[in-house]
């Protein structure tokens, strides 16, 4: 394995070239891993996407990103997504529902002095970090950084997240869980946590700003136990050798049948279930 200073340096440009994904791991292909072994390779070796994906969602939280970004991001973002104004009809030439929405929920954000007073102490924006855990290369980016006091800031936008959320755990059962659990953020946090701490040298600790996609749109300031991000981390460098060993092909992936586009896609029947699993 290359050090990190052997590596390529990422920047904006190349921080999401599929090439890099091999270089460096990611919360995001690490989550994915966790959840389905063979689509994380298959994303990653063979360069499978998605066909049928709603983008949507996507480009509508890249839109409440890059507003706060910065104002040439943002006008960035517009100039190269024109889908995103409509083109005919009474709305010609204004935002389609969904971005109005953006809008609604980037108003919300800006309505809050608490949350203003962080985002000003927190100039650096979109920082990318690099560093080794458990033998691995790994790379983040950084929604917002105030690194005199030790803080780093996400956002997250989602339909409703006072939604419970079913999570699995490793012994074959189950609980409730909010949706930072549920969608692998708290990985995220301690992975991001851990590279500003080999990058800096000093401990951060990170919150989220949690932000509805509705009219209104709900907001909340979030917090996390040190602890429990210890833990994720923890979690992280012990399942680490196991992604690498796929990686480098000594080991076979496991193929999860999730009801994703990419099981639905390559799914081989080889028994019968009974029907009382099918909602299981």
């Amino acid at each position: 394995m290359l050090t990190i200073d052997e590596l390529p340096k990422l920047n904006s440009d190349n921080y999401y070239d599929h090439d890099q994904d091999y270089k460096y791991l990611s919360a995001t292909y690490y989550n994915l891993f966790l959840r389905n072994e063979a689509q994380a390779i298959a994303e990653i070796k063979d360069g499978w996407k998605p066909t049928y994906q709603n983008q949507t969602p996507l480009l509508v939280g890249n839109y409440f990103h890059s507003y706060f970004e910065s104002k040439e991001a943002h006008q960035k973002f517009i100039d190269e997504h024109p889908e995103i104004i409509s083109s005919r009809g009474a709305t010609k030439g204004q935002l389609k529902r969904d971005y109005q929405v953006a809008d609604e929920m980037i108003k919300k954000v800006e309505s809050q002095s608490a949350i203003v007073k962080l985002l000003d102490k927190a100039k650096k924006r979109e920082v990318i970090v690099t560093g080794e855990i458990a033998g691995a290369n790994w790379k983040g980016k950084i929604d917002a950084l105030d690194i005199d006091h030790g803080l780093f800031i996400d956002y997250k936008t989602n339909a409703d997240f006072r939604k419970k959320h079913w999570a699995n755990d490793e012994d074959g059962h189950g609980h409730w869980a909010d949706f930072t659990e549920a969608f692998g953020y708290l990985n995220q946090l301690a992975i991001y946590r851990e590279l500003l701490k080999q990058k800096y040298e000093k401990e951060f600790l990170p919150v989220i700003i949690a932000v509805t996609k509705t009219i209104p749109s709900d907001i909340e300031l979030l917090a996390f136990h040190s602890e429990e991000l210890d833990e994720h981390l923890e979690e992280v460098k012990t399942n680490t050798p196991r992604i690498m060993a796929l990686l480098n092909g000594e080991e076979s992936p496991k193929f999860i049948d999730d009801g994703s586009e990419f099981s639905i896609t390559h799914k081989q029947i080889k028994a019968p279930i009974f029907h009382e699993e099918l909602i299981r």
